[in-house]
């Protein structure tokens, strides 16, 4: 994860792991992930992902307006929350990463949305990741862990 880490710390790793449980991949038809990581999955009661980005399953395509790419890519959130048998309900923590002005607020208006005054930390991780990155702005990708 390229992002600026405090003092002499050099790396930092986030391990979530649920002991004597079997993992069930969750990947949504019509989006590819890019590497050999699944796009999400469900270990015991934990739902995680990788990063979701936006991809429209019904083209394969993204978009160019950082809006419907937001949105585009909470809906890819809820159907792996939808699939993984969970909703926005059972989400403690989203992490957005993502990189150009304007579209932190973008960000927290579609997550406020889905929950309202619960209890889940939205973390924002300003980055850039490459890939779907145009004129140095990259639009959000998304890291949901879930408990059912």
């Amino acid at each position: 994860l390229p992002l600026d880490l405090p003092g002499d710390v050099q790396v930092a790793a986030q391990v979530i792991a649920v002991p004597g449980s079997a993992r069930r991949v969750i990947e949504i038809p019509g989006i590819h992930h890019q590497d050999w990581m699944s796009l999400s999955g469900l270990q015991g009661n934990v739902i995680a992902s990788s990063r979701v980005f936006g991809t429209d399953p019904a083209t394969g395509k993204g978009s160019r307006d950082a809006e419907e790419h937001t949105d585009i890519v909470f809906r890819n959130v809820d159907t792996i929350l939808e699939m993984a048998g969970g909703n926005w309900g059972n989400v403690t923590q989203l992490t957005a990463f993502l990189l150009g002005e304007g579209l932190q607020a973008i960000v927290e208006d579609r997550f406020r949305q889905r929950v309202g005054d619960a209890a889940a930390h939205l973390h924002v991780r300003e980055t850039d990741l490459g890939g779907q990155t145009r004129d140095g702005v990259m639009f959000p990708r998304l890291e949901v862990v879930a408990l059912l």
